[in-house]
């Protein structure tokens, strides 16, 4: 039992657990104040029942989340790819006066304004 409660309290859904504890607990308090202890069932069922929708929303959002990072980590490996490939395609022209690196359609050097062949 320790063990397990010294792991909520490390693990990094701590607060979203806290929350969903928070929020099934006011429902229950809820439930009492309304039906009293006339229907135990309802009591019970309840805040049950959120506990289980919420926690299940968390976790689909979590799965959710996660899979869009990792499609953001594909889309950012896949632009460096093709970003590498557009360097290596350049083609530069030196200038043959500074020595500076000009692009290919460049008629003037950016540097010292030497004519390129």
């Amino acid at each position: 039992m320790v063990f397990f409660i010294d792991r909520i309290f490390k693990s990094e859904d701590f607060l979203a657990i806290a929350i969903i504890l928070i929020a099934t607990l006011s429902a229950l308090i809820l439930t009492y104040n309304e039906i009293g202890t006339s229907d135990v069932f309802y009591l019970i069922i309840t805040p049950l029942f959120l506990l289980i929708i919420l926690t299940v929303s968390y976790e689909v959002f979590k799965a959710l989340l996660r899979t869009i990072g990792r499609e953001m980590e594909k889309g950012k490996k896949e632009v460096e790819v093709a970003e590498g490939k557009f360097k290596a395609s350049r083609v530069l022209v030196i200038c043959p006066k500074c020595k500076t690196k000009n692009v290919e359609t460049a008629k003037f050097c950016v540097a010292c304004g030497e004519k390129l062949s």
